[in-house]
């Protein structure tokens, strides 16, 4: 072998090392450019410029936690299955009844962490968005009851109370000062001090379905029937109170008999007992009843008269 072909084995044999280092150290590098926190399982597709990582391990331990990411189809079914003889949970991943991934097993201990953990952080995200959405003021959350013996008896536990109204103050001084030489000095100025106030006052409350409260009051109303002050409750069908009023209440009779009477400020109950109704009134009377007779186009009225 001569010195030519000598060299052109050396230079040969040089570049394919340089070739084979080129080749470790671009690996080497594409390795280290990878998320740190992405587990070996994982799969990375080379064919897009940002690549998508699929899920390999259990729905608990590797979570998703780039939007991003695609999801699971409706197609993936996860089933959490327990066995009671080994106290272990099983999770499952098929697309119908073959099995999509690999199925994972954990202790009772270990699976409770897990999803107390899963728990908590929804909690908390529920709870910032909740958060988030009151500051924004676009959000009128609704006050309710929460033990089941309030719903009992106000139904589904719904408070809704709509308030309109106004209040007009009026305040001043009024005096007059008469120049009446006549008068003595202390009496030719006077005055006081004027304040008049009037408000009107309008409250559709319902708290849940059975118990409303119209309230309805006005300083300028001419009569006292005009303003309404009312508690008014209604029963369902299977319950024996069907109505219970505190307030403003009428009571009307089905017969003429004994009639009935309009503008009672008391209490009012209707009971039902199976086909028996009762309806009780504990109330004042503020009204009259007054009638008029008419005779061929004349009013006319009967008085009795006592004379010795």
């Amino acid at each position: 072998m001569n010195s030519n072909t000598t060299h052109i084995f050396r230079t040969l044999v040089a570049a394919l090392v340089l070739f084979a280092i080129g080749l470790q150290a671009h690996a080497r590098f594409h390795a280290d450019s990878l998320p740190a926190k992405t587990p070996p399982h994982f799969f990375i597709a080379d064919t897009t410029r940002y690549p998508l990582y699929d899920r390999y391990g259990d729905p608990y331990t590797y979570r998703n936690r780039n939007p991003f990411y695609l999801q699971d189809t409706s197609f993936v079914k996860k089933n959490v299955i327990y066995d009671p003889v080994t106290k272990q949970y099983y999770v499952e991943e098929k697309i119908g009844t073959q099995y999509y991934r690999t199925p994972v097993s954990f202790s009772m201990q270990e699976f409770l962490d897990l999803q107390g953990k899963e728990d908590e952080e929804d909690y908390f995200r529920k709870r910032a968005n909740l958060l988030s959405t009151l500051n924004r003021r676009n959000y009128k959350p609704k006050f309710q009851f929460v033990n089941s013996w309030v719903n009992r008896i106000t139904g589904n536990g719904k408070i809704e109370i709509r308030p309109t109204g106004y209040v007009d103050l009026l305040a001043g001084y009024q005096g007059q000062n008469a120049k009446n030489p006549t008068l003595p000095e202390r009496a030719r100025k006077n005055g006081g001090f004027d304040f008049n106030m009037n408000s009107q006052l309008q409250v559709d409350a319902n708290i849940g379905d059975k118990l409303k409260l119209p309230i309805n009051y006005n300083t300028l109303a001419n009569f006292d029937y005009e303003n309404q002050l009312k508690l008014d409750y209604r029963g369902q069908d299977d319950e024996i109170v069907k109505v219970f009023q505190a307030g403003n209440i009428n009571f009307n009779s089905k017969g003429t008999l004994i009639p009935g009477a309009q503008s009672l400020f008391g209490i009012k109950t209707g009971l039902q007992f199976g086909k028996l109704f009762v309806t009780a009134v504990l109330a004042n009377q503020r009204s009259t009843r007054q009638s008029l007779g008419l005779q061929g186009g004349a009013a006319t009225q009967r008085f009795t008269l006592t004379a010795d």
